[in-house]
């Protein structure tokens, strides 16, 4: 009978990780279907503000708006990473308070 219970204990081990594993797992899959949502309905409203959204997130924009200095203005596209802040860099910090130490 001993020798039946290290392999047990064993068992019962692996079975404690993977539940661990499996838990933060469907975390990780909740998290990423929340941002998915998101980054759906970011992509949904610029295109019906008539933007084109490319595949690496550039967002292009038509000309128009209003006139300054009698110039209707120019279009253009905004290229990931070409913001001076990140949004997101605050909710890394909430949720991951050593990120903030670094």
């Amino acid at each position: 009978m001993r020798e039946l219970k290290r392999p047990g204990r064993n068992l019962h081990y692996v079975q404690t990780e993977c539940a661990l594993a499996s838990t933060a797992l469907n975390a990780f899959v909740f998290d990423m279907g929340a941002a998915k949502r998101k980054l759906e309905a970011a992509t949904a409203d610029a295109e019906a503000a008539g933007c084109t959204v490319g595949a690496d997130g550039s967002v292009t924009y038509p000309a128009g708006g209003k006139e300054v200095d009698g110039k209707v203005p120019e279009g253009g596209t905004v290229a990931v990473g070409s913001s001076t802040k990140d949004p997101t860099a605050a909710l890394d910090r909430r949720r991951h308070p050593t990120a903030a130490r670094q």
